[in-house]
């Protein structure tokens, strides 16, 4: 199950805004102010799935007080409601996992199960205070019970769907909001004996026990702390003893391999710390587990190494065993990280962005930057720029004199439609531009454009097309200097959401930097690639000359190159006769076969271009 879809209504400075989680990954990216937090937030507040966390962060728990989402332009006399709407998917196992359910607790066996459910948390207010809440489910719930023949539906007042629901409920995935990681771990969390404990420390045992226990599930998926580490703490037995030490051993490995391999990843070297280690004793009969780092010259607290390695070590900690077990379910949790790694260099930025694919392996994430250095081309599709209209539509040095006591107005766009509608509006985006290192003019015409490999290629479409009418439209050509030139161009069409084709030769060359550019700008390239004799409809015509007939491409070269002595070689030969066929405007009369492969080569072009630009409404094909 994962989160597809949130909406959120009258939520502090959101009027009206539906956010996609189209990807593993989603970028919010815009200006300090514009809104970017309180967009995390809003999905945070989404009391089905929220994680709570306040034992590491107390601030979160007045984040979750309806009456401090009012609008800060209406808190005087607030009589709206609140809407919190969440979109969940359900795959084959969520499906197969509820049915089991219902015909477990219900002897109901479900005949039809939604691919999607959405939930809606309504709050309302009166006179700014709060007046109740109301949750709704959109779910139908219909099936067969012993000898039945026809499927009955089930209502929510009916025990069969609040069967279903609440079974869903705990399959919701987590969601976990980091606004920082420099939170402290403390130096022993207790595991038993918890009564005796005020309510803070009481709490924050009880989250880093979780924790702990799946980094103790990283071992063996049924090993549990009770089981594994405090019962064996009491026992007398020297077994008991023995294996105890190899619990604590393997979480101890567990954790040093997360922690350094990872900081070795983003940095490229090993830290000064060399291994963290894990031990348990009782104190006043109560059992606790106590983390140490080990250093060159002893053993440390993390809270005594620098804010660089704390930062990086509670981030791996979190993101690497938060989340992921309930009993014996697997989620997929949704993590929300507001400026990650903001108050580190750029290198760190940039290798933490590297991480982000790992981490997306086994969670969802949704994270803020303003920083180029944590923008991921391949993730465009599914990043959205965040406005506010407070800030208005705005230079970058007249950010500092936007108007004080506008109304705040944050939106969402979809990073290709808001610089297709935006284009000149540069500082909502100017990350992924500084990260392209390109500073186009406002005015400067970005054409729907095809990539090719080469100077024959762009000559061959180009002579066709313009000289001897061959095609209705024929896109702007865009030629590289060879198959593996082109990713500086594909990264500026896919910065710039314009739509673009990456045509390539249907050889083995073409064909290598093909799968190199897809793992390059995957997903962004989807849709936006094509081997050249799979458009032209003729699985020979590999390369450029070859949509040539060979009776053409001999034509050619006689009419350019009468006298042999002076003709180049073959192939060279064909494109450069295009080349000056093109340049004096000179025409010739080409086989219907060849013209048959040229039309069909321009028509499937243009309607991958169409297709594309459906999706960016105020982009003119050229």
């Amino acid at each position: 199950m994962r989160y597809t879809k949130f909406r959120f209504k009258n939520f502090k400075g959101i009027d009206d805004l539906e956010i996609s989680l189209t990807g593993d990954v989603t970028t919010l990216v815009g200006l300090n102010e514009s809104g970017k937090t309180t967009i995390l937030e809003a999905i945070f507040c989404f009391s089905y799935g929220s994680e709570n966390m306040d034992a590491i962060n107390p601030g979160l728990e007045s984040l979750r007080d309806p009456e401090q989402w009012i609008p800060i332009s209406q808190r005087a006399n607030f009589n709206e409601p609140i809407l919190i709407s969440a979109t969940v998917s359900l795959d084959k196992a969520d499906k197969a996992s509820l049915k089991a359910h219902m015909k477990r607790e219900h002897s109901l066996t479900l005949t039809d199960v939604p691919d999607e459910i959405t939930i809606k948390e309504q709050y309302k207010f009166s006179n700014s205070r709060s007046d109740g809440a109301s949750r709704v489910w959109d779910l139908t719930i219909q099936g067969l019970k012993g000898q039945q023949r026809n499927t009955r539906k089930y209502g929510a007042g009916s025990d069969e769907w609040q069967g279903a629901v609440a079974h869903l409920k705990q399959a919701l995935p987590r969601i976990w909001y980091f606004p920082n990681f420099l939170f402290e771990l403390p130096e022993r969390f207790v595991l038993t004996g918890l009564d005796s404990l005020d309510d803070e420390e009481r709490d924050r045992s009880t989250f880093y026990r979780a924790i702990f226990e799946q980094v103790l599930g990283e071992q063996a998926n049924d090993a549990n702390l009770a089981t594994h580490v405090v019962d064996r703490l009491d026992s007398k037995e020297r077994a008991d003893k023995r294996s105890l030490e190899a619990v604590l051993l393997g979480m101890s490995r567990s954790i040093t391999n997360t922690i350094f391999d990872g900081w070795n990843r983003i940095f490229g070297r090993a830290p000064i710390a060399q291994e963290v280690q894990i031990q348990a004793d009782l104190e006043n009969s109560a059992a606790y587990l106590e983390l140490q780092i080990k250093g060159p010259d002893g053993y440390y607290d993390l809270s005594e190494r620098s804010l660089g390695f704390r930062w990086f070590f509670m981030f791996l900690l979190m993101t690497s065993f938060s989340g992921t077990r309930t009993g014996k379910e697997e989620q997929r949790p949704l993590f929300l990280l507001d400026e990650p790694a903001s108050n580190l260099h750029s290198s760190a930025q940039a290798e933490l962005l590297k991480s982000f694919e790992t981490l997306t392996e086994r969670c969802s994430l949704v994270y803020t930057t303003h920083s180029h250095h944590l923008i991921n081309l391949r993730w465009l599709d599914s990043a959205y720029v965040v406005k506010n209209e407070a800030l208005g539509s705005l230079a970058f040095d007249e950010y500092f004199n936007a108007q004080v006591g506008a109304k705040t107005s944050i939106s969402a766009a979809p990073y290709r439609r808001f610089v297709n509608d935006n284009p000149t509006q540069t500082s909502y985006f100017q990350p992924v531009l500084d990260l392209l290192d390109y500073r186009p003019s406002n005015l400067e015409p970005i054409p729907h454009a095809v990539l090719v490999e080469g100077k024959s290629d762009f000559y061959l479409l180009r002579y066709a097309h313009e000289v001897l009418g061959v095609g209705d439209r024929c896109p702007a050509i865009v030629p590289g200097t060879g198959a593996g030139t082109l990713a500086p161009a594909i990264g500026l069409y896919i910065g710039w959401a314009k739509p673009f084709i990456l045509l390539l030769d249907g050889d083995k060359a073409g064909r290598e930097q093909l799968e190199r550019y897809q793992s390059l700008f995957e997903p962004a390239l989807a849709g936006r690639h094509a081997l050249l004799p799979e458009l032209c409809g003729d699985e020979t015509a590999i390369e450029a000359e070859s949509l040539l007939s060979e009776v053409d491409r001999r034509m050619i070269v006689e009419h350019v190159f009468p006298d042999e002595s002076t003709r180049p070689s073959a192939k060279k030969a064909v494109s450069q006769g295009v080349m000056e066929l093109y340049a004096s405007n000179d025409k010739v009369e080409l086989e219907p076969s060849t013209v048959e492969r040229l039309e069909r080569l321009f028509d499937s072009l243009q309607q991958m271009l169409d297709e594309q630009s459906k999706q960016a409404p105020n982009s003119d094909p050229s």
